[in-house]
């Protein structure tokens, strides 16, 4: 089988809310790209989201210390977990998600309290 994805994920688990049709759903971010997201809630029944659903995603950007809010369409929905696909990303988001995608890749991302990037996993308790 071959990889379809243009861009490397990364492991990026943080609290953030999905909101579809009008509703908000608590939601936990398990890995982030360029161009999506997967994420698992627990309360979603197979009702409220189908594939092709456009929603808004709203996760914390701890680095910038501001929400970010990305415009998704559901392509993937199975139980808890909904695949998201970017769309309509502005040169802002865009470049919020490369600051997110490059933190994650130095070597020290997570090394300690008092580095920046270890409380990602703070905001997961959102949850």
């Amino acid at each position: 089988m071959t990889e379809k994805r243009r861009f490397s994920r990364i492991t990026y688990m943080v609290g953030g809310t999905l909101k579809c049709h009008g509703s908000s759903f608590s939601c936990r971010l398990e890995n982030l790209s360029m161009s999506g997201a997967l994420v698992t809630t627990r309360d979603i029944s197979a009702t409220d989201i189908r594939v092709g659903d456009h929603c808004f995603l709203s996760m914390y950007h701890e680095i910038e210390g501001r929400h970010l809010i990305v415009e998704a369409k559901v392509v993937h929905q199975v139980f808890a977990f909904v695949g998201l696909a970017f769309t309509n990303l502005t040169a802002e988001i865009e470049a919020s998600l490369e600051s997110i995608l490059e933190r994650a890749k130095r070597p020290s991302f997570g090394a300690d309290d008092n580095d920046a990037g270890y409380s990602l996993l703070r905001n997961a308790s959102n949850y």
